[in-house]
């Protein structure tokens, strides 16, 4: 029986121990914590204070678009919407040109028939075109091309003697003029070929050339030229030719 008195006495005083130190233990965590906020708020302060003191820091970093009143994103975009144009480039008043020249042309196909030779005679040519007025590197022109045979081409009865055949090729002209020295030119047109022979044979078919100039002065220059044709002769018979040639151009323009 006393026993039992002893260890009842015992265990009380153990409870009452463990539940004094669990009461003292938080206690004293609740008296630390509330010790440490006033120190923690204080140094967190001191810290956002230098950072927005500090160069690149938020102080100095301009607001984003999403940190911008209402209204702003649309006031820049609008902005940039109302900047103004690049004015139009100026319209160059009209130019007449004109070219002569010669060269050679180079027979793709003999026809055994008429006594050809790879070489088709040497000629000269004379070509005057208007260019018409506008703006841009490229502008539109119209041309006309004159030319006849300096050799003679076949034997003499069916061939032809020198100034004996003639060309005319009405053509459409793109004027490419990059600066004041150097141009480029593109003639497409229908040729038409009559000769003054016995014959008297004419023929029609299509020409392509292009040339190179480039401008002395103002006004006057040379030029080289490559460009190929296509002749149809007797019977629907198809003369494909090559040609190369060289001169001189003289360039007005056109005051208003």
């Amino acid at each position: 029986m006393a026993g039992q008195q002893w260890a009842i006495l015992f265990g009380t005083l153990t409870h009452t121990e463990v539940s004094f130190n669990v009461r003292a233990s938080v206690t004293y965590t609740s008296l630390r914590y509330l010790l440490s906020a006033p120190i923690l708020a204080v140094f967190m302060g001191l810290v956002s204070t230098a950072s927005a003191q500090a160069p690149g820091g938020d102080a100095e970093r301009p607001p984003t678009d999403d940190e911008r009143p209402g209204g702003s994103r649309e006031a820049s975009h609008d902005a940039l919407l109302d900047e103004p144009e690049s004015p139009p480039l100026p319209t160059m008043p009209a130019r007449i040109l004109a070219t002569v020249g010669g060269g050679f042309s180079y027979r793709f196909v003999l026809d055994p028939n008429f006594a050809q030779g790879r070489f088709a005679p040497g000629f000269v040519d004379l070509t005057g075109a208007y260019v018409f007025a506008g703006a841009g590197t490229w502008r539109h022109a119209v041309a006309l091309t004159l030319s006849t045979n300096v050799s003679g081409d076949g034997n003499p009865n069916i061939g032809v003697n020198p100034l004996e055949q003639y060309t005319l090729v009405p053509s459409y002209m793109a004027y490419l003029r990059f600066n004041d020295d150097w141009i480029v030119t593109v003639r497409a047109g229908l040729s038409l070929t009559t000769a003054f022979n016995v014959q008297a044979d004419k023929s029609i078919g299509f020409a392509l050339a292009a040339q190179l100039q480039y401008m002395f002065t103002a006004g006057a220059g040379v030029f080289v030229q490559a460009g190929t044709d296509l002749f149809f002769g007797t019977a629907w018979s198809t003369h494909p030719m090559a040609s190369f040639g060289a001169g001189v151009v003289v360039d007005y323009e056109v005051l208003p």
